[in-house]
């Protein structure tokens, strides 16, 4: 025993000491060009290296430093790969029977570089390509290279893998590696992708057992390692079917700069990241023929977003914002199922939550979930994704949580769908049109289902404030859609609506209403019917613009209200109809009965067809037109014994001026269009019956102005008195024509008939002329004919007034009507008075002379003799 020990001790000492003086005595740079000659049909680059040298103390093998692989010609001139060290490990009892068993391969420092143009052609696309094409070339082992005793078949079966599972590498380790990563097709011109400190160990890599990995590196960070990856993979086995081998692995990513992230991306991205960090943690085991569970994090902090060019724009700061995603969830791939156990979003505190399954996701999917969350806030997520900002009226804003519940269930062919939305803790806004506070009632819930191609919506509800709104109705998803849909609601009571709405505050509005729809067709035939109805309404009429004031009763009630809206779209445009029906109301302290109004709508033209109410013990009937295209309107109405007193006492400053039953007919016109003419254009005919000028005493007036000419005082004296009793001018009727241009009002033949007076009521005048509405200014022309039995008593008192008669022995008198249409101002026109007089006593005075000087009786003016001639002309007034 002592002589083997000391043998042995010898074979050790000699062992060594070949393992020591090895390196020294065989030089592998002599089997450079031999080297190379191997490589070359595998790699068609050029590829070179520094030094090989053989290793026995630090493990069998060779190292070799100094390798580079130059790059695609078409790209560079530099090294696709650098190595500063390769070392290879064999296994020593392996080579003894002539096989080839790697036990590491260790690659110092590799820098790789790859590239890929702006064709989309990649750098490294040529060795893809050779090595495709070479499945028979050099690289198939020749006869000379077969082990002896076997053929190349022989040699690729034996052992089960053969050659294949004689190259496995039992450890593989890359130290400190570098990755760069040019792309000018989505990045032109912009930095590469630099993946930096890159460490790898895989180890036990074989067939038969699990092989161990793990991969760290610096990736964007510039600070160490920030990127890992580790855990197990296998056993392969000998048929390697890749979904059947197991792996138990975990991946993290930790503070990514996400800002340096967006910056590699496309520039043509929508949105920006300005500033953020992102770590991800990432744990899987399993197979996918049988089972899969994952769970995974996503932690991104002070992320901060803005849409591209927001700051060439201006705007407020971005939001800072802490989002966490995190997900477990089973895939079962053979049994097509995957079950999302949860995922849960979080944004500064907010959480939403997802739970499902999917069967049959390959074939036929079958799904079960729900999504829901207590209270997520959506203006986190315009912030998020800053295009949906721009998307959004700048004059909409909201803030505040949400309460969300959706649940689903069923295939792609039937499914059903419940889902609820609860906007209580939101505030939103938009303009004054529509402003809910914090706390204000406001949910939106959809009950659905889908059988084959017909969605069905069993009920659709909104709630805001008083008003619950319900629709439903059916889809046909087809190559011509067409759907149906009828939406109804419950009485809306309006008090505090002027707080969701402030633009309704000045309207203090009050009472109920509700409204029944329906919707029918398809997208390029609409049909819709609508009915609104209401038992009571009231609401106050702001006063005009820059009046003070409340401006007197402004308030309205409308009772027993019924709406009817018929539309239709086609591609033509819309057509449409509407009818309105009010029982009774009261408007500014004006009552009305029995409201009923139609119209029509075609393209660009609306058309009232018919208005009717029963107002100031009246009736009023009108029609009208709009022509959106042109911008002009026309409106007649046509007025019926209509109490004109009660219409100035009661809309107008004229009150107590007026009275009598109005009737007449008139046309008014205008134009909507920018930059014409805001006048309205009215003309027309209208009669008052039984009516009286309360404001001025018409023949009174005239009457006063008469008896004050001189010589007239005194001869009319008591008649004068008995005339000015009355304050007002009555009448039995006065009609007439009128056109209104530019705030001028032009009479025509303006006719009053049967004025009254203490001494008789058949006194008429004429008048005409105009009316400034702005300056409310009178500028009138005409003449007042008094009664016959009055004309007579004033010519017995005084004959002088025959020489006002007219054909029918009545006296007219000429006037003119000036002053303000509050208190006209009535002038006589003295001038032809008294030269009628004048006249009178020129023909009396010739007659007396002929009677003095024996002329025979007045003759035609061509019977006169010449002396008669001459002395008409004598005492005729000039």
């Amino acid at each position: 025993m002592k002589k083997i020990g000391i043998v042995l001790g010898i074979l050790l000492i000699l062992v060594f000491l070949v393992a020591v003086l090895a390196p020294f005595m065989i030089d592998l740079n002599h089997y450079k060009g031999t080297i190379l000659s191997k490589i070359k049909p595998y790699i068609p680059r050029e590829v070179d290296f520094e030094h090989i040298e053989l290793t026995v103390l630090s493990g069998f093998g060779a190292e070799l430093r100094g390798l580079r692989v130059a790059d695609n010609p078409a790209f560079s001139t530099g090294d696709f790969l650098q190595l500063e060290g390769l070392q290879v490990r064999v296994m020593l009892l392996p080579l003894l029977k002539r096989q080839i068993k790697v036990k590491r391969i260790v690659l110092k420092r590799p820098v790789i570089r790859l590239a890929r143009n702006a064709d989309g052609e990649s750098s490294f696309s040529d060795l893809i390509v050779e090595a495709e094409e070479d499945t028979t070339g050099e690289g198939t082992p020749t006869a000379e290279e077969t082990p002896e005793g076997q053929t190349p078949a022989e040699a690729e079966t034996a052992g089960g893998l053969g050659v294949l599972a004689g190259l496995l590498v039992n450890e593989f380790s890359i130290r400190q590696g570098r990755i760069v990563y040019q792309d000018d097709m989505l990045r032109p011109g912009q930095s590469p992708l630099v993946i930096d400190a890159l460490d790898v160990d895989v180890r036990d890599l074989a067939f038969d057992r699990p092989v161990s990995i793990r991969v760290a590196a610096d990736l964007l960070n510039g600070s160490g390692q920030n990127l890992e990856f580790a855990g197990t993979v296998g056993p392969v086995g000998e048929e390697v079917r890749p979904e059947t081998v197991p792996f138990d692995i975990r991946a993290s990513l930790r503070e990514l700069p996400l800002g340096t992230v967006v910056s590699l991306l496309a520039s043509e991205l929508p949105v920006r990241i300005r500033s953020g960090t992102g770590s991800v943690s990432w744990e899987a085991k399993g197979s996918f023929d049988q089972k899969i569970v994952s769970r995974a994090t996503v932690d991104l902090q002070d992320l901060r977003l803005e849409a591209a060019g927001a700051e060439e724009r201006g705007g407020s700061e971005p939001v800072a914002l802490h989002c966490t995603i995190a997900e477990n969830l089973v895939l079962e791939a053979a049994a097509e199922k995957l079950v999302l156990e949860s995922l849960e979003v979080t944004v500064n505190g907010e959480r939403l939550q997802m739970k499902g399954v999917v069967e049959s996701f390959r074939t036929d999917p079958r799904w079960e979930g729900k999504v829901w969350s207590e209270g997520f806030r959506p203006d986190l997520l315009v912030a998020i994704v800053p295009a949906a900002a721009q998307a959004l009226p700048d004059e909409l804003s909201f803030e505040g949580p949400l309460a969300m519940h959706l649940e689903s269930a069923g295939t792609r062919e039937a499914f059903d769908l419940e889902a609820r939305l609860d906007l209580e803790g939101m505030k939103i806004e938009y303009q004054d049109l529509f402003q809910k506070a914090s706390g204000g009632k406001f949910s939106i819930g959809c009950k659905a289902d889908k059988k084959g191609e017909r969605v069905t919506v069993k009920d659709l509800e909104l709630l805001l404030h008083t008003l619950a709104l319900n629709a439903s109705g059916e889809l046909t998803l087809s190559k011509m859609p067409h759907f149906g849909f009828l939406i109804q609601t419950n009485p809306i009571v309006l008090e505090g609506w002027d707080k969701l709405c402030p633009s309704l505050a000045p309207y203090e509005p009050e009472g109920s209403f509700f409204l029944r729809s329906s919707l029918r067709g398809t997208p390029e035939d609409v049909s819709a019917n609508l009915q609104i109805s209401s038992d009571k309404i009231g609401f106050l009429l702001p006063p005009p613009e820059g009046e003070k004031g409340g401006g007197g009763d402004r308030s309205g009630l409308l009772e027993s209200c019924h709406i009817k809206v018929q539309a239709r779209k086609k591609s033509t445009g819309i057509l449409g109809a509407a009818q309105a029906e009010i029982k009774k109301g009261q408007v500014m302290n004006v009552p009305f009965e029995k409201l009923m109004a139609s119209m029509n709508y075609s393209p660009d033209v609306l058309e009232i067809s018919g208005v009717e109410l029963n107002v100031f013990q009246g009736e009023v009937q009108a029609t009208g037109r709009h022509d959106l295209a042109k911008g002009t309107w026309s409106f007649r109405p046509s007025v019926r014994d209509v109490a004109m007193g009660e219409v100035l006492d009661r809309l107008t400053e004229y009150k107590d001026s007026f009275s009598g039953s109005f009737r007449g007919q008139f046309t008014a016109s205008g134009s909507t269009r920018t930059g014409a003419e805001s006048a309205v254009n009215a003309e027309g005919s209208f009669r008052i019956s039984e009516g009286e000028l309360k404001n001025f005493d018409l023949v009174g007036s005239v009457a006063d102005a008469l008896f004050g000419l001189k010589g007239m005082d005194q001869k009319l004296k008591s008649s004068r008195q008995e005339v000015r009793e009355h304050e007002s001018t009555r009448f039995d009727w006065l009609e007439g024509t009128f056109k209104m241009r530019k705030d001028v009002l032009l009479l025509e033949g303006l006719q009053l008939r049967n004025i009254g007076t203490s001494k008789a009521t058949d006194s008429d005048a004429l008048l005409e002329g105009k009316v400034y509405l702005q300056e409310q200014l009178l500028d009138m022309k005409g003449k007042v004919i008094l009664a016959k039995r009055h004309s007579a008593e004033l010519a017995q008192k005084a004959e002088v007034m025959k020489a006002l008669y007219n054909a029918e022995q009545r006296v007219v008198l000429p006037i003119t009507l000036t002053g303000k249409t509050k208190k006209p101002v009535v002038s006589l026109d003295s001038e032809y008075v008294l030269g009628a007089v004048s006249r009178y006593y020129t023909r009396q005075g010739v007659e007396k002379l002929r009677e003095q000087l024996g002329l025979p009786a007045e003759k035609t003016e061509g019977e006169a003799t010449p002396g008669e001639l001459l002395l008409r002309e004598l005492f005729k007034k000039r």
